[in-house]
């Protein structure tokens, strides 16, 4: 199903991404007007950190509505090439926990993907063909 894919076959266009000073309060307001997901901390054209919908959820039911969200996002995490072999990460992404992976071509953010789905855009995508 995966072979001859490469993670930028995959990779969603539509990402929800903050800077690490926005608060949690305004991480929240952008969850709500969008499907669930989980949100890019962006900085400078780089993804700083990764913030959970689980641990901002957390965060708010603790009132820490005017943290940061790089105080709460999970700063250790793996990034994808686009032109790397899906079938590579598939195998891989498994152990990992990670359930967004931020996606660069050339040095240039260009999505992210999403663990859970690819093989049902794998599906949809050789259907197509």
């Amino acid at each position: 199903l995966l072979a001859g894919l490469t993670v930028g076959d995959v990779t969603r266009r539509d990402y929800l991404a903050l800077p690490p000073e926005a608060t949690l309060a305004a991480a929240a307001e952008r969850l709500h007007q969008s499907l669930p997901q989980d949100l890019l901390v962006v900085a400078e054209g780089r993804v700083v950190g990764i913030l959970g919908r689980a641990r901002l959820a957390a965060a708010l039911r603790q009132n820490r509505d005017d943290d940061p969200v790089e105080r709460h996002a999970d700063l250790h995490f793996a990034e994808l090439q686009a032109d790397w072999p899906l079938e590579d990460f598939a195998a891989d992404s498994r152990s990992t926990g990670q359930t967004l992976f931020a996606v660069y071509s050339f040095g240039r953010l260009v999505g992210v993907l999403d663990p859970a789905h690819v093989e049902d855009v794998a599906r949809l995508l050789r259907r197509r063909a």
